[in-house]
């Protein structure tokens, strides 16, 4: 369901560099029901794995991962790096 699987395989297998996972979280409303879209499920299930889950961040610390935002890779591209 949702992104689970895929999360799961890749930080299994994390390895040095930049790695960048996607996730779609939305909390479970009527109006999340009633989009066009029939992911809504899996929508859920991505903000529960970010929110009620501690399996993640077990999985990124194990790996050694280091988490970031978007500047430094931009400083780093500005910079020729």
């Amino acid at each position: 369901m949702g992104s689970r699987q895929t999360f799961e395989r890749d930080l299994a297998t994390l390895r040095p560099g930049v790695t960048e996972l996607h996730l779609h979280p939305a909390a479970d409303s009527a109006e999340l029901r009633s989009l066009a879209t029939d992911d809504w499920a899996a929508r859920v299930d991505d903000r529960r794995i970010i929110c009620d889950e501690d399996w993640v961040r077990r999985s990124l610390d194990e790996a050694g991962a280091i988490l970031i935002g978007y500047r430094p890779l931009r400083d780093l591209a500005r910079a020729g790096g």
